[in-house]
């Protein structure tokens, strides 16, 4: 299941190690009734590339919000399952979230045009030259 996360390191006495910088397991995402993620459990490596792909609907941009907790912000959306980044479990009630979102960053598919139209614009209002 995260086979890819576990490895023999050095001087561990050959004991297998978590060298995930993001781990998750079996982690459910509900939205009211309807269920969005179903047990997914993946260990991400730390100063690696890592991408999510898959057709539109599948839950990619879902399980990401659950790493930064921007599904908190979701009216009726529940998330279930273990969360850690570094070891720490980033649903625990002593984690804040604004403090997290520092953090672990979002690139969203499409951008909000009011930031569009602010980085295109002057405070003024007359357009930038691009």
């Amino acid at each position: 299941m995260l086979d890819g996360a576990f490895k023999p390191v050095n001087g561990t006495g050959g004991k297998t190690v978590v060298t995930a910088k993001i781990l998750a397991s079996g982690v459910d995402v509900h939205y009211g009734t309807k269920q969005a993620l179903d047990n997914v459990s993946i260990a991400i490596p730390a100063n690696a590339v890592t991408a999510f792909i898959g057709p539109s609907g599948c839950g990619k941009s879902t399980f990401l919000r659950c790493i930064n907790r921007m599904n908190d912000t979701i009216a009726g959306c529940r998330v279930t399952g273990h969360l850690s980044i570094d070891g720490h479990d980033i649903y625990a009630s002593d984690v804040d979230p604004v403090e997290l979102r520092s953090r672990v960053g979002m690139v969203f598919q499409k951008p909000n045009q009011g930031e569009i139209r602010h980085d295109t614009t002057k405070p003024d209002g007359t357009p930038r030259k691009l």
